[in-house]
């Protein structure tokens, strides 16, 4: 414990750095649990080399259609969220209910999407 008074802390503690993971090895669900904790906890995360390992590195269209979904529901910012890209950072806000509506493409991405979104809804005003 620190006996300095709080103007004399640094203004940026651990908790104020984005959390850094690397997705090399492994495909969207490092990227969409990385998504949900963010949301749910204001903290913003940094995903390097996302999907480097695989056939198709980066995201695909499923996984940037998350990205902008999660971005929508807590107001976020981004860098890196287009298709292909292998880095990602997502800095969220303030989440938020309401009516939402995203086009998924296929059926089978809807999962995807709903298990990523609902824990952080669950949580929004």
């Amino acid at each position: 414990m620190s006996n300095a008074s709080p103007s004399q802390q640094p203004s940026s503690s651990p908790s104020n750095q984005p959390v850094e993971l690397t997705g090399y090895a492994c495909g969207g669900q490092v990227l969409r649990a990385a998504l949900t904790l963010s949301a749910a906890t204001g903290r913003s995360f940094i995903l390097r080399e996302l999907r480097a390992g695989s056939a198709k590195p980066g995201l695909l269209r499923r996984h940037l259609t998350t990205v902008r979904a999660m971005a929508q529901i807590c107001d976020a910012h981004t860098s890196g969220a287009t298709l292909g890209s292998t880095e990602l950072m997502f800095a969220p806000g303030v989440l938020k209910g309401g009516s939402f509506d995203w086009a998924m493409g296929a059926a089978g991405n809807l999962n995807l999407l709903l298990q990523t979104a609902l824990p952080a809804l669950a949580l929004a005003p």
